[in-house]
């Protein structure tokens, strides 16, 4: 069973920006719950700094595979007691991260609905990696399907 007693009311907020090409005054910074934290490899000036307010923390890291660098995020996050990361972003940000074996779980929704194409996979990155999950949670609602996958660590 797992310990939700160190939840916290509003989670923290964390996002990704390689170019930091975001909008401070966007309702994300200007009205979050929580102080937001914003990776970025742009160099992170005091002039920067204080166009996005006090609740807003840059956090300027390397760049690494054409992004932030996953790692160092996670040990950032880790630093500072953000150990369970709830990660949502697109494919290129979830391709990082997984070849820098910075994935614990991964959150898949299944959706009645048949489409044909050139679909891209769940992560995208110029690396190949493996890794196997295991089903940790799966709930069902309106005919929707929502897994909780974790990643199989001796694998």
């Amino acid at each position: 069973m797992e310990n939700f007693s160190r939840l916290r009311a509003h989670p923290a907020l964390a996002i990704i920006s390689t170019g930091l090409n975001l909008d401070p005054d966007a309702p994300i910074f200007t009205q979050s719950p929580v102080p937001v934290m914003v990776f970025t490899t742009v160099d992170v000036t005091a002039e920067l700094r204080q166009s996005f307010g006090e609740d807003v923390e840059l956090i300027q890291v390397a760049q690494r595979d054409g992004g932030c660098d996953a790692a160092e995020i996670v040990a950032y996050l880790d630093q500072h007691d953000l150990g369970f990361i709830h990660c949502e972003g697109g494919p290129h940000i979830f391709g990082q991260f997984a070849t820098a074996g910075a994935v614990d779980s991964a959150c898949v929704s299944y959706s009645p609905v048949l489409v044909a194409g050139e679909g891209k996979r769940i992560t995208a990155h110029d690396k190949e990696t493996f890794q196997q999950f295991s089903l940790h949670s799966l709930f069902e609602e309106e005919n929707m399907l929502f897994s909780d996958y974790r990643i199989n660590k001796s694998a």
